[in-house]
């Protein structure tokens, strides 16, 4: 495949040093923010989505920028939409690390978040797909305890549905697909 010159200039991580480590000053501070300080982490969180506008005008609508925006949104449906940019931006890219950690979002987005298992196992099946191209120790810990958690869940409701007991409107979500 011939990739232009232009594709690669879009793929390359844009940010400077300085300005990457300013996003992970910024993720480290809301992450670490008290609960009960409200108002600060607020504060907080809307300095930092500024800085990523300001990052995004300046290099555009980049994968890592915008996957570092769904990963602090409160919105889980928006969070989804902006993750799907993001995974198709680093798929035009062949950027096998981007696609692998958005893979993970999404798999723990839709299983946790979202309570929806169909999704949340094609996102399952991605994610071990760029683990075998990125292979990361850490995400590969993460891949696992998304599994077990699947597998719980459906072990509960099989013995739900043995008892009886189990009449979820949701239980397709669940069951393999």
């Amino acid at each position: 495949m011939i990739v232009s010159k232009d594709l690669n200039d879009s793929c390359a991580r844009p940010l400077s040093k300085d300005e990457w480590a300013k996003v992970r000053d910024y993720a480290q501070r809301i992450v670490l923010c008290p609960e009960q300080e409200k108002e600060p982490c607020r504060l907080l969180h809307k300095s930092f989505f500024s800085y990523l506008t300001r990052l995004e005008k300046k290099y555009g609508r980049h994968q890592v920028i915008l996957a570092t925006k769904a990963d602090f949104l409160a919105q889980p449906r928006r969070r989804v939409q902006i993750y799907r940019e993001a995974y198709q931006k680093a798929r035009t890219c062949n950027d096998a690390k981007n696609c692998m950690l958005i893979a993970s979002s999404m798999s723990g987005l839709y299983i946790f978040d979202l309570d929806d298992f169909k999704k949340g196992r094609q996102w399952l099946r991605r994610f071990d797909q760029w683990l075998s191209v990125y292979p990361d120790a850490d995400q590969k810990k993460e891949r696992d305890s998304l599994v077990a958690y699947v597998a719980a869940m459906d072990n509960a409701m099989q013995e739900l549905e043995e008892k009886g007991t189990a009449n979820f409107p949701s239980r397709k979500n669940v069951k393999n697909v």
